[in-house]
């Protein structure tokens, strides 16, 4: 596999890219905190497309945890 090159996109609060076979692929990593307090949110993948997952993230993920 080919290094990917590095890039400056900005990701959402617990959002993280790895590099995987099929390019930058982007997941959701619930806070301790959150796990401990009861969140019915989990872990997961959000896929390979940077606009795709801020936007779950963004709509989605962020906001369950702030309502727990």
């Amino acid at each position: 596999m080919t290094k990917l090159p590095r890039t400056a996109q900005p990701l959402p609060r617990y959002v993280e890219r790895k590099s995987t076979k099929a390019g930058w692929g982007y997941f959701w990593h619930l806070p301790t905190w959150a796990k401990k307090a009861g969140c019915p949110i989990h872990n997961e993948p959000l896929g390979l497309d940077y606009d795709v997952a801020v936007k779950r993230a963004e709509t989605i993920l962020l906001p369950g945890i702030r309502a727990e």
